[in-house]
């Protein structure tokens, strides 16, 4: 990954947990790692803990951001979220999986929250 898209990544990152706030999510964690996947945002909405995938581009020349949360990608993030709420004590908690899509293009910025985006995945 180039130090300009890494950039890029973390100033969606920091859109999106900003966006989250002002929403009413209580960030938990950040750069969630373990050695099956990482995890953007880990935040609480009322009861509901939230994974939260951002994913930010500079305009729509390569599709939307949130098509980029494909399979293979879940199937990661459902085995780190699954590893964060064990070694959290969390798993009889509700969870769900949310994408921020972030669009950075002519000096606008566009973030939409998807919701519940998809199921886990833990298929091998």
């Amino acid at each position: 990954m180039t130090r300009e898209n890494l950039k890029l990544g973390r100033s969606g990152e920091e859109l999106a947990k900003e966006f989250l706030k002002k929403n009413g999510y209580k960030i938990l964690a950040c750069n969630y790692k373990d050695r099956l996947g990482e995890i953007d945002i880990v935040a609480q909405e009322g009861e509901i803990i939230c994974f939260v995938e951002v994913k930010t581009r500079k305009g729509l020349r390569f599709g939307l951001p949130e098509e980029a949360v494909f399979n293979k990608k879940q199937k990661k993030l459902s085995f780190a979220a699954l590893k964060f709420l064990k070694s959290n004590n969390l798993l009889d908690v509700n969870s769900r999986f949310d994408v921020v899509s972030v669009v950075l293009e002519a000096g606008l910025v566009q973030i939409k929250l998807i919701k519940n985006a998809f199921e886990f995945d833990l298929t091998h």
